[in-house]
């Protein structure tokens, strides 16, 4: 638990005869760090096939498409998965994918949860079936890579981002800035964009336009030198999310890459 939380470390937990309750995992730290409440030991697997109901399509883990659109398209056309734990939700959770057919403690049963836990992360898996995802060549490698990406804390994971194309630009090019939203919360929030130039004078782009992944912004440096991109999202005097990225705008007869 300390190596979750204190280290930064992840960890990840599936469904079957060893996993959560039925591991030997209530009552213990381990059980503090998942993302999910765990029933008693002695509670039976519910068997038979069902499908998973997606509940966050924005989640990086649950990303399986390009676009939202895509990705719930492709979630309600998986082979059906059998068998699952029965595990709930815990507050501050995000719950991927839920079973309305079965309850813990009054909630849909979980079927995957992710969690943020101090420096670290945590993901629970209900069943231990996504094999089944592979028929008919469903995307199981694709979803089980967004996953371990996201335990892995890579930076693709970030529900609020900034992108740049490159790292290094020649003056006059247009700089193309993209900001990507994954979480709900900030799809209808327009961030304010910031330059800040070789010189530390900062520059705000007036336009910032909607895109299929979150906004689009554009800049031209006129000068040589480091530049930094920075985006925001504010609720009132709140700042809810930030990121920053650099880029380096070097002579046009440089040869460097």
């Amino acid at each position: 638990a300390r190596f979750v939380r204190e280290k930064g470390g992840s960890l990840l937990m599936i469904g079957g005869d060893t996993g959560f309750a039925r591991g030997g995992y209530a009552g213990t730290p381990v059980e503090d760090i998942l993302p999910v409440k765990l029933d008693r030991p002695d509670a039976p697997i519910e068997e038979g096939l069902f499908k998973p109901r997606l509940v966050d399509a924005t989640h990086p883990v649950a990303m399986l498409g390009d676009t939202r659109e895509e990705t719930i398209n492709i979630w309600n056309n998986l082979p059906s998965l059998e068998g699952r734990q029965r595990i709930g939700p815990k507050p501050g959770a995000s719950i991927i994918a839920d079973d309305p057919s079965v309850k813990v403690d009054g909630a849909n049963a979980v079927i995957i949860a992710c969690a943020e836990i101090g420096k670290g992360r945590s993901m629970a898996v209900g069943p231990n079936t996504t094999w089944r995802w592979q028929l008919g060549g469903g995307p199981y490698s694709k979803f089980w890579e967004n996953s371990l990406y996201w335990l892995s804390g890579g930076e693709a994971t970030k529900k609020f981002r900034v992108s740049l194309k490159q790292k290094k630009y020649y003056p006059g090019d247009e700089i193309e800035i993209k900001i990507l939203t994954l979480g709900r919360q900030f799809k209808n929030r327009v961030p304010v964009v910031t330059i800040t130039d070789p010189m530390s004078k900062t520059i705000y782009v007036e336009r910032v336009m909607p895109s299929p992944s979150g906004w689009a912004a554009y800049f031209t440096p006129s000068v040589e030198g480091k530049y930094t991109v920075k985006a925001v999202l504010e609720s009132g005097r709140e700042i809810l999310a930030q990121d920053s990225k650099a880029a380096a705008v070097i002579p046009p007869e440089s040869t460097e890459q």
